[in-house]
C-alpha cells in the first residue's frame, strides 16, 4: 500500500481503509494531508523566493523614465473624463485643471511645472490640445528625449519609451 505510506503515514501491514473512512474531512489522515500540503507549499514558496529574489536591485531605468510623463497623461485622462470626452482646448485650460488636482501632484511628488517639463531633456513636453472628442492616440511626447529615446504618452494612460527611429514612425496628431 504505497499510497497509504506516502499520504497517510501507513505501512504495508496496516489494513486498507474502507471507502467511508477515506473521505471523512476530520479524519487524522485528512488533517495530516492538509498539514503536509501546507508545509510543502511553504517550502516551495520559500525556495522560489530564494531563487528569484536575487534579481535586479530596483525598478529599471525605463520604468523610472516612464514615471516622469505619467502625471501629465493621468491628468489629461481625468480632464477628458470630467469634460464629457473633450480634450483640453489649450495649455491654459489644461494647466488650470491640473493645478486643481493637487492629489495627483502629491502622489507623483511633483509640482505643476514638473508635470509639463521633461527632466530628461529639460524641455517642455509637446502636448497636443484641441483634439476631437473620443480621440484615443498619442497626446504628448518629449521634444528631444535622452540617449536616443523619447517618452510618449497616450490618451488611454499608457506611457512608453521609444527609440528615435520608432518615434519617426508614430502617427502624430495633425499629420
Amino acid at each position: 500500500m504505497i499510497w497509504g505510506s506516502i499520504f497517510g503515514g501507513f505501512s504495508d501491514r496496516d489494513p486498507p481503509l474502507r471507502a467511508e473512512k477515506q473521505c471523512k474531512l476530520h479524519s487524522p489522515t485528512f488533517i495530516y494531508l492538509t498539514m503536509n500540503n501546507v508545509l510543502c507549499l511553504a517550502a516551495a514558496v520559500f525556495l522560489t523566493s530564494l531563487l528569484t529574489g536575487c534579481g535586479s536591485s530596483g525598478p529599471s531605468q525605463e520604468t523610472l523614465d516612464e514615471r516622469q510623463l505619467r502625471p501629465l497623461v493621468i491628468l489629461f485622462g481625468q480632464y477628458i473624463g470630467t469634460h464629457n470626452g473633450r480634450c483640453p482646448a489649450n495649455e491654459q485650460d489644461f494647466r488650470s485643471f491640473a493645478e486643481s488636482r493637487k492629489d495627483i501632484l502629491t502622489r507623483f511628488n511633483t509640482d505643476l511645472e514638473g508635470v509639463f517639463k521633461s527632466k530628461r531633456d529639460q524641455q517642455p513636453y509637446k502636448v497636443y490640445y484641441g483634439l476631437p472628442a473620443g480621440y484615443d492616440g498619442l497626446i504628448a511626447h518629449e521634444q528631444q528625449g535622452a540617449n536616443g529615446k523619447r517618452l510618449v504618452g497616450y490618451s488611454i494612460g499608457q506611457v512608453n519609451v521609444v527609440s528615435d527611429e520608432e518615434f519617426q514612425k508614430l502617427k502624430l496628431p495633425g499629420k
